[in-house]
């Protein structure tokens, strides 16, 4: 077995590189106008946090959490609480507020559920301190929590949402954000990071190259495989097809992630940048483009 792969891997390395140049000549050896071939990098970040449950998810979780109650064993109260203590008292009232609820149907139970209204079950710290009975419609009203008794949960609107920021990788937390830069041009501006492939680099490496000449070195990056996702070919103008000797432009893409750091464009190749989702990519990018790679993300 070592045999086999160690006689096969160089035939592996250097196959790309055979495959790029083939762009250039025909398979019968000859000369047609070139082709250059172009790395790009769908570099993403992905989802901090879950997206939003919608109103059919929230009463699935709330039925589901409802039936695994119901069919849980009895839960012995005097193994785990001792007598007369706080935790006793807190759990035999959320059980006499639920038992309320339950007479009153499965809707009222699983409108009332935390799962479907975000406030806890109806029981308050007066209650627990006073030792009386749940009340459900007493406790309906006083139910929603204050700071001194729960954490504060992080909104899920972060202050970059807020103010709109595109530049910063703190928003759209539930969403997959996705670099786009931007040429100095004036036509076909923005796109992903993207370069010529040079020499016998692979797709992969010339993809991560430009991506740290155009943007830096401060981020954290993985590609994801060598291999490309997709492409997409069109011509070059004639007056820019005579200046880099070529008649049209193959761009392969290849994706990456980044865990850590930013983007900080060189004002050179880049002037600017943008963390954007994919129903933003096509506000920014040219019709053309979005077709070609809407279907890579």
């Amino acid at each position: 077995m070592q045999r086999l792969c160690n006689a096969w891997s160089p035939r592996l390395s250097t196959a790309p590189s055979q495959w790029i140049r083939s762009y250039a000549q025909a398979a019968d050896g000859v000369t047609k106008p070139s082709t250059r071939v172009i790395a790009s990098i769908i570099l993403q970040r992905s989802p901090v946090i879950l997206p939003k449950l919608t109103p059919m998810e929230r009463y699935y979780y709330a039925y589901k959490d409802e039936i695994d109650r119901r069919e849980a064993a009895p839960f012995p109260t005097e193994f785990n609480f001792k007598k007369g203590t706080l935790g006793e008292r807190d759990w035999k009232l959320r059980e006499e507020a639920h038992k309320e609820l339950q007479k009153q149907g499965w809707q009222a139970l699983l409108e009332r559920d935390p799962i479907v209204s975000g406030s806890p079950w109806p029981v308050t710290v007066a209650e627990l301190q006073s030792g009386g009975e749940a009340n459900l419609a007493q406790a309906n009203a006083t139910a929603i929590p204050t700071k001194a008794d729960t954490a504060a949960l992080a909104p899920r609107e972060t202050e970059a949402d807020c103010a709109k920021d595109s530049k910063s990788l703190e928003r759209a937390l539930a969403q997959t954000l996705y670099l786009l830069v931007k040429k100095p041009r004036d036509q076909h501006t923005w796109q992903f990071p993207q370069g010529g492939v040079e020499g016998d680099e692979l797709l992969h490496e010339a993809a991560y190259r430009e991506l740290r000449e155009e943007c830096g070195d401060e981020m954290n990056v993985w590609i994801m495989g060598r291999g490309p996702v997709g492409h997409y070919s069109y011509d070059y103008p004639a007056e820019h097809a005579q200046h880099i000797k070529a008649a049209q432009a193959k761009v392969f893409f290849v994706k990456g992630f980044i865990y850590a750091g930013q983007a900080r464009v060189d004002n050179e190749e880049v002037v600017d940048f943008a963390w954007v989702t994919k129903d933003e990519i096509s506000t920014y990018v040219d019709p053309q483009y979005w077709e070609a790679v809407k279907d890579l993300l």
